[in-house]
């Protein structure tokens, strides 16, 4: 053994045979195994590494996880992504630990979610709809992507995946790669550089890509629908990737470098290529039978192309159907992700047996039948067809390896064990609580915008009973009420605005808590509330805050992830409430009766009710105005100690209040009616110039997370001796399926047998850059975002949002 002494670098070597040790050796050897686990703890607390659960005996079975509640955040809500995520419902079932008794039972016994779809004829009103040619060859039910500009697909997907890895790892804390292109293109038997050409060269006029599910991560089957010209010129640049013979009439079966079997077919001007033949098999059956059947056809699409359709400016369409949601959720799917979830979380334990194995010096580490027998993975694994191959990958008969599993549609459940019936019973009951009424589909469109940026539409009908827009409905106005949300724009741009479109009846119950407020305390004329709204708008302005809210970032209160259970919906807010402590905000609250609001302020100053008390006398409150302006200062004094000072004024239809009255961040400079009328939120990067060190902390803060996390995904296979320093994130991949990266500007270090960081340090003693020395231009997720924006807008049952962002 090596021992070394963490605070003085001593180094010490100890010889020592169990065998030969006196009485008390099998007692030392289990403490120095305890001892050995809370290391493993260690990196443990800031890692969700299978391997490490495996090593500590604490990992956890996929098919026993629980959920823990919702999070949330105005981000979240607003853009979107809070009502597809209910929408989908992705969570794997949860499954007992042991199969109940008794006999299996044939999947089509099992009832899935019973709930109605919309009728889309009838809402169609006799109209046609709308049209895209190319979805009239997909099957109504399978995820559908349409690409309107194929040349500029590969280059979105670099650009693109570099923007939501970052994004995944401000939300996870975590920088995983699983370098998706390039796996499903090798899945393809395509090359980059000749798909690249052959996208350029103008060839292909528009193309689509099908999938029967959305476990990319995992593995699914795609198919891509080309539409094509020059049918010569494509037959000789398939035979340049090997494919020889494309025919009308036949599915041309080709082997990709490693084995697999890729599927051409090509029809009139259309070009399939796809991972499954059944896949291309439907979809020229749909083909002869004149599109009946497809996704093109059904009356859904046609409404919802009526709601949101392609433009001459879009990038990228993706619709997510009510059959396919159905399928999605339904027992076929669920039970066969059910079994390659436990499948996964078994081979990530071989895989850490074998290498704790190894780790002890184990020689037999390439069988299973040895792990189990020398106590390193549980006998019930011998049941299941694994095997270990000398490179300690693992491999399932049924389901392939962790870094290549089989598909959903190659792995098909036609019996259902009694466990696996009554989980997904449970699914069903919960999932019914929310889904009372109808399905719902997605469509999402991408486009260009005139300013050079990108814009994100949202459109989903309808929402669910039990969602987390339910409350926030009852208080936000539709489209329906037909109140426009005036956006006032101020000057310089704050760094983050919420503004919100209020119905009366949330004006309503906010008039009663602010009327007694006013007459308690300011002696002011309640009557001034009932001037008020629809618009409220909150700005924080640019400052370096004493205390951070949320994820410390430019994300700021509005990307803090809020728990969401029963009634705690309203903690949402909470964070931006807080902001008004810790930075300078306005408020700028919409009056119908701009002059009838100065009177009434004017009123309140002149009456001469100063130094009034309330809160059971221990708050001190005085109303005075600035010497020759329309401007007044409220007061409060808490025992002198505490003192909060609002600047109020009326402003461009608006009655600004701010927390530092003497900073003169709220000037108007135009009211703009924004397109959708519910809520915006928007980020401004840059115009944080005062508060970069602190984004620049906050953002190492993130790559400080994700540089322990990786570092747990990373030391069993240095601990084990399975890799170096310099292969380890490949060797993760190889053995797991995904890349554990440093965060940007250092490198992985094996260091006194740990892994650290250059920059961040190790688990036992972190590290982080001095913003002082180090705080750039810019920082953090939005380094390259000079604006972002997202609004919603209900419509009817359903929901619209948009996300508009420009790079600097």
């Amino acid at each position: 053994m090596r021992l070394i002494n963490a605070l003085t670098s001593q180094r010490m070597s100890i010889d020592w045979d169990p065998a030969q040790a006196a009485d008390g050796g099998k007692e030392l050897e289990e403490e120095l195994n305890e001892l050995r686990k809370g290391t493993w703890r260690a990196y443990a607390m800031s890692s969700d590494s299978p391997l490490l659960g495996a090593w500590s005996g604490e990992g956890e079975n996929a098919g026993s996880r629980r959920r823990r509640g919702e999070r949330a955040s105005a981000f979240g809500v607003l853009g979107g992504r809070a009502a597809v995520k209910e929408t989908l419902q992705m969570h794997v079932l949860n499954k007992s630990a042991t199969d109940q008794p008794g006999a299996n039972v044939p999947l089509n016994t099992i009832t899935g979610v019973t709930v109605k779809s919309h009728p889309y004829e009838e809402m169609l009103k006799g109209a046609k709809g709308g049209s895209l040619a190319i979805a009239d060859l997909v099957p109504h039910d399978r995820f559908f992507v349409y690409v309107a500009d194929p040349g500029a697909l590969l280059p979105f997907l670099d650009d693109g995946a570099d923007f939501m890895s970052q994004l995944g790892g401000s939300v996870t804390g975590g920088r995983i790669k699983y370098y998706l292109k390039k796996r499903y293109l090798m899945r393809l038997g395509l090359d980059e550089q000749w798909l690249n050409a052959l996208l350029k060269s103008g060839a292909v006029s528009e193309m689509a890509l099908t999938a029967p599910d959305m476990f990319f991560i995992d593995g699914t089957d795609i198919t891509i629908v080309s539409r094509v010209g020059n049918s010569r010129a494509i037959h000789a640049m398939l035979r340049m990737a090997g494919v020889l013979d494309v025919s009308a009439e036949t599915i041309t079966e080709s082997k990709t470098v490693g084995g697999d079997s890729v599927f051409w077919a090509m029809k009139d001007d259309l070009l399939l290529v796809g991972t499954h033949k059944s896949e291309l098999q439907k979809m020229l059956s749909i083909h002869a039978k004149n599109g009946q059947g497809s996704l093109g056809r059904s009356a859904e699409f046609r409404y919802m192309l009526t709601q949101l359709a392609p433009t001459d400016k879009t990038r990228a369409y993706v619709f997510f159907s009510d059959p396919f949601i159905r399928r999605l959720v339904g027992p076929e799917v669920k039970i066969a992700q059910l079994r390659r979830m436990i499948a996964r979380a078994e081979m990530e334990l071989i895989t850490g047996g074998a290498l704790r194995a190894k780790l002890d010096g184990m020689s037999k580490i390439s069988t299973l039948e040895g792990l189990v027998l020398n106590g390193y993975l549980p006998d019930h694994l011998l049941k299941e067809e694994y095997s270990i191959d000398s490179d300690l990958v693992v491999r399932s008969a049924k389901y392939g390896t962790l870094a290549g599993m089989k598909t959903v549609l190659d792995t098909p459940v036609t019996q259902v064990t009694g466990s696996e019936a009554k989980a997904y019973k449970t699914y069903v009951d919960n999932y019914s609580r929310f889904w009372r009424q109808f399905f719902d589909p997605i469509a999402i469109r991408l486009d260009d915008t005139d300013e050079d940026g990108l814009e994100l539409t949202t459109f989903i009908l309808p929402l669910v009973d039990s969602s987390i827009y339910s409350s926030l409905k009852q208080f936000v106005a539709a489209r329906e009420d037909g109140a426009k949300l005036r956006v006032p724009r101020f000057s310089p741009d704050p760094v983050a605005t919420l503004s919100l479109n209020l119905k009366e009846q949330a004006w309503s119950h906010i008039a009663g808590g602010l009327s007694e407020m006013f007459m308690k305390f300011a002696r002011a004329n309640p009557a001034m509330i009932d001037d008020f709204g629809p618009g409220i708008h909150f700005a924080i302005h640019d400052a370096d805050p004493v205390i951070a809210l949320g994820s410390g970032d430019i994300f700021g209160a509005f990307g803090a992830n809020t728990r969401v259970l029963g009634r705690s919906k309203e903690m949402l807010l909470v964070p931006v409430a807080l902001s008004v402590l810790t930075r300078p905000c306005t408020l700028a609250i919409e009056t119908r009766n701009p002059q009838r609001t100065l009177r009434y302020l004017r009123q309140t100053a002149a009456a001469g009710h100063n130094g009034g008390r309330g809160w059971d006398r221990e708050v001190k409150l005085s109303f005075y105005q600035i010497t020759g302006k329309d401007a007044w200062v409220c007061n409060f004094d808490l025992l002198g100690i505490l003192k909060l000072r609002y600047g109020l004024e009326v402003k461009d239809g608006f009655l600004m209040i701010t927390n530092v009255p003497w900073l003169d961040s709220g000037k108007v400079v135009r009211v703009e009616d924004d397109s959708l009328n519910g809520a915006r939120l928007e980020v401004v990067p840059a115009g944080c110039v005062k508060q970069l060190k602190g984004l620049y902390a906050a953002a190492a803060e993130h790559e400080r997370a994700a540089a322990m996390r990786n570092a747990g995904y990373l030391y069993p296979l240095l601990a084990s001796g399975y890799a170096t320093i310099d292969n380890a994130p490949a060797a993760h991949n190889r053995l797991i399926g995904c890349t554990p990266i440093h965060p940007p500007g250092g490198t992985w270090l094996w260091k006194n047998y740990h892994v650290a960081s250059s920059v961040y340090g190790s688990v036992h003693q972190q590290e982080q850059p001095d913003p002082l020395e180090t705080a750039q231009e810019s920082a953090g997720l939005m380094k390259d975002v000079e604006r972002l924006s997202l609004e919603m807008q209900f419509e009817h049952t359903g929901l619209r949002t948009r996300i508009r962002w420009r790079t600097r």
